[in-house]
C-alpha cells in the first residue's frame, strides 16, 4: 500500500560489496570496467536513480572502507550515499559470513522498502524500474516481497563455471526456493551442472536482485546468532536465498518473481573482464544523452 497521503514511498537501494573475490583474484567491488574508471556499482547507483531510488547503502569491508568512500563521492558527488562495513556487525571471522549476515549489516540505515543487488553484477536501468514502483508502493512492514529473476542463458561466463541460484516457482509466479548450482557452457553449446545434468536456457535464476522491507530484519537477526555460533570456524555463509527460503516454507513471508529480460553483465573470473568492457562501452556509447 502506499503512504497515507496517498504519494510514493522513498526507497533505497542496498549494495552488497563485502566479497573477497576469492576466484577474481581481488576487490571486483572497485574493479575499473566503465570508460571513465567506472566499478559496476557505479552503473547500478546511476540506474537506481533514474529509476525511482532515493538513496543508496553500500555494505563493504572495514579494509575497503576508504577507498569504497572515497571511490563514490567522486564519482557520485551529489547523491545521498550510506557505507557499513559488514565485519563491525557480529562475531569476527576472516572470510565474510555472507549475503544474509552483510544485508543484517544495513538495517539500522534502512527505515522502508529496498532492494539489494551484488557489488559485482550489472543489472541495468531496465531491471530495476521492475522494481522501483513496486517497491513505491510497499508498506513498510509487508512481509510480501518480489525476486526479479533473469533467464540463466544470459547469465553464464565464457571464461568457467559459475554459481546460479536457480529458481523454483508454483504455478502462480510465486517462489517456493533457490537452489545454488554451479553451471556452465557445455562444448557442445547446452548449459549443464557441473555434474553434467543439463539445464533448460529460460530457467530463471536470482541474482539477488530482491525488493524486500524491513521485517526480513528481525527474520535475519533472529537466525544470525545460532547460525554463527554453529559455524564461526567452518566457513559456511549465512545466505541470503537461503534464509528466504525458510521464510516461505514457514509461511512467514511470500515472494512474486518478476522476470527480466534485460541484459545482464557481472564479474566471476578476471577473463570476464575483457567482454564486460566491451559491453559496457557500447552501453555508454549508446545511452541517450
Amino acid at each position: 500500500m502506499s503512504a497515507p497521503d496517498g504519494t510514493a514511498r522513498a526507497i533505497t537501494l542496498v549494495i552488497l560489496a563485502g566479497g573477497r573475490g576469492t576466484r577474481f583474484g581481488g576487490a571486483k567491488q572497485l574493479e575499473p570496467v566503465g570508460p571513465a574508471g567506472e566499478a559496476l556499482l557505479d552503473y547500478t547507483i546511476r540506474d537506481a536513480s533514474t529509476t525511482g531510488f532515493s538513496r543508496t547503502v553500500i555494505v563493504a569491508r572495514s579494509d575497503i572502507d576508504d577507498a569504497i568512500r572515497s571511490h563514490v563521492s567522486r564519482m557520485h558527488p551529489d547523491a545521498d550515499i550510506t557505507v557499513v562495513c559488514q565485519d563491525r556487525h557480529g562475531p569476527h571471522r576472516d572470510k565474510p559470513w555472507g549475503t544474509a549476515h552483510a544485508l543484517l549489516a544495513a538495517a539500522e540505515t534502512v527505515p522502508g522498502p529496498f532492494a539489494t543487488a551484488n557489488a559485482d553484477d550489472y543489472y541495468g536501468a531496465g531491471s530495476l524500474a521492475l522494481l522501483a514502483p513496486l517497491l513505491s508502493i510497499t508498506d513498510a512492514g509487508s512481509s510480501d516481497w518480489f525476486l526479479v529473476a533473469f533467464p540463466i542463458t544470459g547469465t553464464l561466463s565464457a571464461s568457467g563455471p559459475v554459481s546460479r541460484g536457480v529458481c523454483q516457482l508454483d504455478d502462480d509466479g510465486q517462489l517456493v526456493r533457490v537452489t545454488e548450482e554451479r553451471v556452465q557452457l557445455s562444448p557442445r553449446g547446452t548449459i549443464q551442472t557441473v555434474d553434467g545434468t543439463e539445464v533448460r536456457p529460460d530457467t530463471l535464476v536470482s541474482m539477488n536482485l530482491w525488493g524486500l522491507a524491513p521485517p526480513v530484519f528481525d527474520c535475519l537477526a533472529s537466525g544470525f546468532d545460532p547460525f554463527a555460533a554453529a559455524h564461526l570456524h567452518d566457513g559456511e555463509e549465512y545466505r541470503l536465498p537461503d534464509e528466504i527460503a525458510r521464510l516461505l516454507s514457514a509461511g512467514r513471508a511470500g515472494v512474486r518473481v518478476v522476470r527480466s529480460d534485460a541484459p545482464w553483465a557481472g564479474i566471476t573470473h578476471r577473463a570476464d573482464l575483457p567482454g564486460l568492457r566491451r559491453f559496457l562501452a557500447e552501453l555508454d556509447r549508446t545511452r541517450p544523452g
